[in-house]
């Protein structure tokens, strides 16, 4: 299996209605979720993506809203999908600058991804249509309303993943480390 097949099938598993719960996914992924203790965060931080060994481990700024979290959790798996290298050296960091200038990034692969993982593909289809109001279904699906203004409703993750794995059906989804622990 792909991991864009994967990360599809997972994220229709997690989703009810119009609404992926982005909790159960990253739960399911194996990731570790905790609070980052304030004196170790910048006034800035808001979430941070570490891989030790074989574990991965979000950790969140306190003050987070239930909002920013859901779309971190998406941009951070998004992201460690897509740089493995960086996720297992450095890992990731995400800052207030960064989600208050999200538009500015809204056709980079790291969004693209994201708001695939996190937006069924009928809600990314109404995103255009000038009817369908982002904050109502933002404050619904619990996510920042700049991000799911950035949905795209003719990119998929398969197509994503395929593009930055080059042709992944020879791409084992254990060799990707936000994939490690997964059963399949």
């Amino acid at each position: 299996m792909t991991p864009g097949i994967f990360i599809t099938k997972l994220a229709i598993s997690c989703t009810e209605g119009d609404i992926v719960d982005l909790n159960k996914l990253v739960n399911e992924l194996g990731i570790q979720q905790i609070e980052i203790p304030p004196h170790l965060l910048t006034m800035t931080d808001k979430a941070r993506m570490l891989c030790r060994k074989d574990e991965v481990l979000i950790g969140f700024n306190p003050n987070c809203t239930e909002s920013e979290r859901n779309t971190l959790r998406a941009i951070m798996v998004a992201h460690g999908l897509l740089y493995p290298d960086q996720l297992n050296s450095k890992g990731v960091s995400i800052d207030t600058f960064y989600l208050q200038e999200i538009r500015r990034v809204r056709t980079s692969k790291d969004i693209l991804l994201a708001t695939n993982i996190s937006m069924p593909e009928r809600i990314r289809m109404k995103v255009r249509d000038l009817k369908f109001d982002c904050n109502i279904y933002a404050k619904k699906a619990q996510l920042l309303p700049t991000f799911v203004s950035c949905a795209a409703s003719d990119s998929s993750v398969n197509f994503i993943l395929d593009k930055c794995f080059g042709d992944s059906g020879g791409v084992d989804i254990k060799m990707i480390p936000l994939l490690k622990n997964v059963r399949v």
